[in-house]
Order: structure tokens, then C-alpha cells, then sequence
């Protein structure tokens, strides 16, 4: 459309757009207006005075308005009209070209194209410069990880890391002042930098950069790994539910598998399905932490066939599994089956350390697993200066008044300041039926409390069945339970329940009942394991206090019962937060630390950094400017390789995580063209955006743009082949009016 466009007015489009409307001879327009109405008399007189012949109305309206179009357009032209437009000097302002020659590059331009991106940039970029050469100082650059010149540009793509902003900062730094008319970006969008500022840092550059973006936004038949979802750290021996992201462009439908990797050997495996057309979608893959220490995973999409690219299928994750125990404490106001049989579920367990307050009879109580003798006498501590003594609280069929406020303060300050956790069972005197409603607990709570609403706590004469809501969320919630099918099979039949008043909007149910009914529940499915976050921590409330019957009603070696309360509890232990949060992961080419301690901190933390080769380098953190004094950051460069990381310092609890630097193919981790990314940086620098193969209008565009130096030019409009046109086509249309009408 452009070429039709340049071909009928002898200028390009940009002309058009860009310039202001102007007159070689202002009177002229006057002269204009008399003109036409001079026209529009005579054509007037003319037509009266045809003798004996007799026109019609329509016949003679139409002579006349061409007879006036051709009068018109002559006294438009004798005005002089032209376009006024800004230009670039010749020979005065710079135009780098950037081209991307990182190994995402040597992919195909296009599906149906099997020549490489770089090499249809390469030809793109000769027929540029050679249109531009005599306007505009050409200099070429090769970026990847760094940038340099390339007069002769490289016929193959080699670089292993694409760092475009940074690109852009270099080659404007070799500028020397001088006027640059823009910067020309031929790139895929595969930019490995992975720097939040970059794009903060694009307008202080003050040049429009102009992006070519190369290669298909799509590849049919390509799976691609986006994402692995791991806690932080997670408790030894406990169940692990890694979130797998991946998107997919099918055809068909085709059968996949979702794997996990302990070096080459597969500890767990999810099949899916993934279906016809393009979508994203997440996996849970879980699997048994194992012992302490730090496991190198590798998390991977399979296809039996048709992917394009199997380099972007895999992704590596660092698991840190902590040996820390974990403290529970128990808090029961009856003696009563689901209390015994939960102890002899956790009992040996290497992270899970039970303390138990039990109610017995009138206001005596029973203590087990105590530090001291003074510990839990009342059974919920009153200070918040004792959060961090448990990281489980466990509330059973108790009373809400056998607590003081100042209690009932520490344990909803316990769940939303100190990030604990906190679940209650069902009983008799547990929740609304319990007077739990008006307690400050009762806002932390996953379901709604209110003991007008319904029945509550009952038996369960027709008994129900459990099983797991969902084996494939992305929140953390999902791995309190274990979805594996065998472990919900043919479980015996519970024997009460408690019907909430309701579930909050926040709230996820993980576990639900299905019951045949009886008079107290009719027949249906209610939820059964209930959770949800709030402030900092994690509550859950568990709608039945029978499950003792999955041991009691199974052979002597089903561990089913024991696999879900420890998995359970050690779930809910790893979410609470510990006094001092670590975050250390890899950035760039090193490792950024960052530690948050809830605890008072009288000396700056150290970090001390053990390398891959045994070398260790010990650091000051230093404290955040934003006013949080328990808030500590630093960063270290490193090489590839798996790094441990061990905080310490006065009052602060010694923390070790793990990191991995690098061992990740990158750049081959996105490989279509990310189109997003690179209209993001054309617009954030008041450039444009164009296709490698829809660039017929780049040179004249670059000639007309904003920047650069500049000189005012004047284009006449009367010399323009369409006008021509037009005033041969209104004589032609008339004497052909004229012929059919017989008038000549």
C-alpha cells in the first residue's frame, strides 16, 4: 500500500504524516475562491445558452460539477501548495545498528522460512544501508552478553547471554555527543539480563530506538518449561509439591509427562494431557524431601514427538531441606481417641516435636514433651516474647474460655505477626461450639463461626469418605495434603462432622467428605481439611475429629494414617515463618542476599559465602534505607556452581540456604520472538516497532523522525502524478457524459 501510495504522489507516506499544509502564494487561495465561483458562472451561462438542445437537471448538474472540479484544482495548483517537514541533515547525524547475534538468533526466521534470523537481518540490514548511506553516519554493532563494532557482521549466531539495555547504554556512550538520529535494533526479544531497572534506565538514554523483531511468535508442535514453583526451604522427610509451568502450541491433542530429577535419577512423574491449541498450564509434581542438606533437581516437560526445540524443556531448581525441628504444641480439652492416636502418628518423627497440653478432669491438666517444668503451664503462653517457642498450634475440643484475652491475643498475634500456623479439629467444644466465634481467632479463621447458623459438631451416622479437592494448584495450601490416589483409597468411613456456617472468600478447601446422610447431615459433600493465609501465617480447620479410624480400622502396618498427620503438621510448620527469613539467589553473574529478621538485631549480620571450590568470603550486610531496621541486604559476584550461603550474627538465629549459579541454558529458554519486550522498549523511547519482514517504510521513516539534527524542507504538491491523473480523468469522465448523451 505504501509503494502505491509513494508511486501516485512521487513522496513517501512519512511525508504525509509528518508535514503541515502550506502556500507558495497565500493570495493565491483568495484568487482560488474567485476562481471557482467564476467557473461555476460560466459553466452556468454556457449551459443556458445551448440553443435547441434541452439538457436535463441531472445531465446538466453533471457537466457543471466537473467543468468546476477541473477550473478548481487548476487555481489550487496555481497557489502553490507544499508540504513543510522536518528532515534530517545530510551527513551530520549517527545511526548505530544494533544486531542481535546470541544463539536464539541461528533459529528460523519463520515457520515457513528455514534460513536463520541473523542471516535475514543480515540482508535486511545491507539494503538499509545502502539506502541511507548517503544521508546518515552508518555505524554496526554485534551485541550478546556485551556489544561491539561489526562492520562486517558475523554470519553465526554464538552468544550465550543476550543483555539488551545494557547494549543500547554501551553504544550510546560511544556516541561523543554527537547527534544521533536514533538507534536500529535487529533482536528476537530474548533478553537473558534479567535486570528489574533495566527498562527505568531506557528513557534517560533520550534517542527513540526503532526494534526489528525476528522470527516466528509462535512455533506449532513447541512445549516450553516457564517456570518451577519450590518453598524456600523445606522440612526433612516431608512431602514437597513443586508447581511446574509450561506452555504448549499443539496441533492435537498429545499425551506429555510432568518428571522430576535427582541427578538422573526420576523421583516423581505426573501424565498429562496437553490439548489441542496454544495454552499454559501447572502441574504439581510431589515428592519425599529426603534427609537435610541440598538436592540439585531437575524439572522437566516430555513429549514423545513434535517439539521443535528441546533445549527449553528443562529447568533446574536448588532444594534446601532443613534438619531444624519443629515444635507443635497440642492443646486438648478432653481425653478423647483422635488425641492418642495423633501422638503415636508423630512419634519418632526426626522433625516434628509434639508438646501436649491435655485437659483431664475439672482443671487438672496432663503436659508432655515440655522443655521445663514451667512451660505451657496454662497452656498458651501470654508474651509475644515467646512466638518463636512453637511453630504449630493445634487446637482440639477446648473451650475458648479456659483462656485468658491476654492468651487469646498471643495466639492471634501468633498466627498474623509471627507468621505461625495454626489448625483446629473438630469436637464438642472446639470452633462456634466451643465460643470460639467471639475470640480474635475467629477473624484468622478460614470459616465462618456461628453457632445460630447450623448444626455444627455432630455424629456421623452414615459415615463419609475423604478425598483430595484438587492434585494440581499453584498455591501453597496444595501441599498440606498428599493427592496421591493410593493414599485416599478405601479409607475407612469417618464418624462426625462439623458443617461450617460458611467458608471465606480467601479460604481453599483441600480435603471434602462425601456422606450418605443421616438425620443430622443430609446426604452430599461438604468440606472437610479447610485453609488459607492470613497476615503472615496459616490456618486450617479440620471438620472431623475421627480419623484415629484410618489406623484403628486397618491392618497394623497401613502407615496412611501416619503419612497424613506428619505431612500434615510438617507442612504447616515449614509455611511459619522462622525469626530470620533468607533469601539468596543468583542474579546476573552473582549472588544478591537479603535477610529479614523478626527478632531484635543489636549488630549488623554477616554472611559468609562457601564456593563450589571450597573458598569462602565472609560480608557485612548492610541495612536497608527504607526505615525497616530488621531488614539486611548485600551481594557477592560468582561463577557457576552451587553456593552455601550461612548468616550469622549477635541475636540472630544462624540460617544456611543453597544457590546455583548458572547451568541453565538461557538464552534457549524462550525462543520465539518476544514481540512484548520489544515494543515495550520502541515505545518506552518514543521509537516503533516493525516485522523483519515489513520494513519497506523503515529508511524513509528513520529520514523523517523527531530526533537528530535537523532542517526545515518544503515539498511541492503540483507536480504530483495523481494530480495529473485527476485532472485527465474529469475531462475524460465529461467528453464520455457527453458522447452517451449525444451531445457531441
Amino acid at each position: 500500500m505504501a509503494g502505491v501510495m509513494e508511486l501516485l504522489t512521487g513522496y513517501p507516506r512519512e511525508v504525509f504524516a509528518r508535514g503541515d499544509l502550506v502556500w507558495a502564494h497565500p493570495p493565491g487561495v483568495v484568487c482560488w475562491m474567485l476562481a471557482l465561483a467564476a467557473g461555476a458562472l460560466l459553466v452556468g451561462i454556457g449551459l443556458r445558452r445551448r440553443g435547441g438542445r434541452r439538457w436535463t437537471v441531472l445531465q446538466s448538474l453533471s457537466i457543471a460539477a466537473f467543468q468546476v472540479m477541473f477550473v478548481a484544482m487548476i487555481a489550487t495548483l496555481l497557489a502553490g501548495p507544499g508540504l513543510r517537514i522536518d528532515t534530517l541533515r545530510s551527513g551530520v547525524n549517527q545511526l548505530p545498528i544494533l544486531v542481535d547475534v546470541s544463539r536464539s538468533m541461528a533459529l528460523p526466521a519463520a515457520d515457513d522460512d528455514p534460513a536463520s534470523r541473523l542471516a535475514r537481518s543480515v540482508q535486511v540490514v545491507g539494503k538499509i544501508r545502502a539506502e541511507l548511506a548517503q544521508r546518515l553516519k552508518l555505524t554496526t554493532f554485534s551485541f550478546g552478553a556485551g556489544v561491539r563494532p561489526s562492520p562486517d557482521l558475523p554470519d553465526a549466531a554464538i552468544e550465550d547471554a543476550t543483555d539488551l539495555i545494557a547494549s543500547l547504554e554501551s553504544v550510546m556512550g560511544t556516541m561523543g555527543g554527537e547527534a544521533v538520529a536514533g538507534i536500529l535494533v535487529f533482536s528476537d526479544g530474548g533478553d537473558t539480563s534479567g535486570d528489574p531497572q533495566a527498562y527505568k534506565r531506557l528513557a534517560a538514554l533520550d534517542v527513540p530506538v526503532h526494534v526489528v523483531g525476528s522470527g516466528a511468535e509462535e512455533f506449532v508442535g513447541e512445549v516450553m518449561l516457564t517456570d518451577v514453583t519450590l518453598p524456600r526451604v523445606a522440612s526433612a522427610g516431608a512431602e514437597v509439591g513443586a508447581v511446574v509451568t509450561y506452555q504448549h502450541v499443539s496441533a492435537q491433542a498429545r499425551d506429555a509427562r510432568v518428571s522430576a530429577y535427582d541427578g538422573e535419577r526420576l523421583i516423581a512423574t505426573v501424565p498429562v494431557v496437553l490439548p489441542k491449541g496454544k495454552g499454559v498450564k501447572r502441574t504439581t509434581v510431589s515428592f519425599p524431601a529426603g534427609e537435610g542438606g541440598v538436592r540439585d533437581l531437575t524439572f522437566r516437560v516430555e513429549v514423545a514427538e513434535g517439539d521443535q526445540i528441546a533445549g527449553n524443556n528443562a529447568q533446574d531448581r536448588l532444594l534446601s531441606i532443613s534438619n531444624r525441628t519443629r515444635r507443635i504444641l497440642y492443646l486438648e480439652g478432653e481425653p478423647r481417641w483422635e488425641f492418642k492416636f495423633l501422638r503415636r502418628a508423630i512419634e519418632g518423627d526426626d522433625v516434628l516435636r509434639l508438646t501436649s497440653w491435655l485437659t483431664t478432669t475439672g482443671r487438672k491438666t496432663y503436659r508432655q514433651g515440655v522443655n521445663d517444668g514451667d512451660e505451657v503451664v496454662d497452656g498458651l503462653p501470654d508474651e509475644p516474647g515467646k512466638y518463636y517457642d512453637f511453630d504449630v498450634i493445634v487446637l482440639g475440643s477446648i473451650a475458648a474460655s479456659r483462656f485468658t484475652p491476654a492468651q487469646h491475643a498471643w495466639l492471634a498475634g501468633f498466627v498474623s505477626e509471627r507468621g505461625g500456623s495454626v489448625l483446629v479439629l473438630a469436637g464438642r467444644n472446639a470452633l462456634a461450639d466451643g465460643g470460639w466465634d467471639v475470640q480474635p481467632l475467629a477473624d484468622a479463621l478460614p470459616v465462618h463461626l456461628d453457632r445460630e447458623a447450623g448444626p455444627g459438631y455432630a455424629p456421623l451416622t452414615s459415615g463419609g469418605t475423604a478425598r483430595p479437592v484438587s492434585a494440581a494448584g499453584a498455591s501453597e495450601l496444595d501441599r498440606l495434603i498428599e493427592p496421591t490416589a493410593e493414599l485416599w483409597r478405601d479409607l475407612p468411613p469417618l464418624a462426625d462432622l462439623h458443617v461450617f456456617a460458611g467458608l471465606k472468600p480467601a479460604s481453599r478447601t483441600l480435603l471434602e467428605i462425601v456422606t450418605k446422610g443421616d438425620d443430622n447431615h443430609p446426604a452430599g459433600t461438604y468440606p472437610l481439611l479447610v485453609g488459607q493465609h492470613y497476615g503472615r501465617g496459616t490456618t486450617a480447620v479440620l471438620a472431623s475429629a475421627t480419623t484415629w479410624r484410618w489406623q484403628m480400622r486397618t491392618d497394623k502396618d497401613d502407615l496412611r494414617h501416619r503419612r497424613f498427620w506428619r505431612n500434615l503438621l510438617r507442612q504447616l510448620a515449614a509455611s511459619a515463618q522462622s525469626p530470620v527469613e533468607l533469601r539468596a539467589a543468583a542474579s546476573g553473574a552473582g549472588i544478591e542476599i537479603e535477610i529479614e529478621s523478626h527478632e531484635n538485631v543489636s549488630a549488623k549480620p554477616r554472611a559468609r559465602v562457601t564456593g563450589p571450590d571450597g573458598n569462602q568470603l565472609e560480608m557485612v550486610l548492610t541495612q536497608d534505607s527504607i526505615g525497616e531496621s530488621g531488614r539486611f541486604s548485600g551481594g557477592v559476584a560468582a561463577t557457576p556452581g552451587i553456593y552455601q550461603v550461612d548468616i550469622t550474627g549477635e541475636n540472630v538465629e544462624p540460617v544456611t540456604r543453597f544457590v546455583k549459579v548458572g547451568g541453565e541454558d538461557i538464552e534457549m529458554a524462550n525462543p520465539v520472538q518476544n514481540r512484548r519486550l520489544l515494543e515495550r522498549i520502541a515505545e518506552t523511547t518514543g521509537g516503533r516497532y516493525w516485522r523483519l519482514d515489513e520494513v519497506a517504510g523503515l529508511p524513509q521513516h528513520l529520514l523523517y523522525a523527531s530526533a537528530g539534527a535537523r532542517v526545515s524542507e518544503t515539498m511541492a504538491l503540483w507536480h504530483m502524478p495523481v494530480v495529473f491523473l485527476v485532472l485527465l480523468l474529469t475531462r475524460l469522465c465529461e467528453w464520455l457524459l457527453r458522447r452517451r448523451w449525444g451531445q457531441i
